[in-house]
């Protein structure tokens, strides 16, 4: 359950007990802070989904 709480700049959330903006919890749940942000952006997911859903293999880049 995401649980929203507005802060004096940025609107913090609480999921799975650990609280922070969008950056901050993605960088947690090890998730790149601009993969949280277009899930939530252009595709409607909720925060606690774009923070914890794992990325797909084939969506990763290749690294030489």
């Amino acid at each position: 359950m995401t649980v929203k709480l507005w802060s004096m700049r940025e609107q913090c959330h609480i999921v799975r007990g650990v609280r922070g903006t969008v950056f901050e919890l993605a960088k947690h749940f090890g998730i790149p802070p601009k993969v949280a942000q277009s899930r939530i952006a252009r595709y409607g997911w909720s925060v606690e989904k774009a923070v914890t859903e794992p990325m797909r293999e084939d969506s990763r880049r290749k690294r030489p």
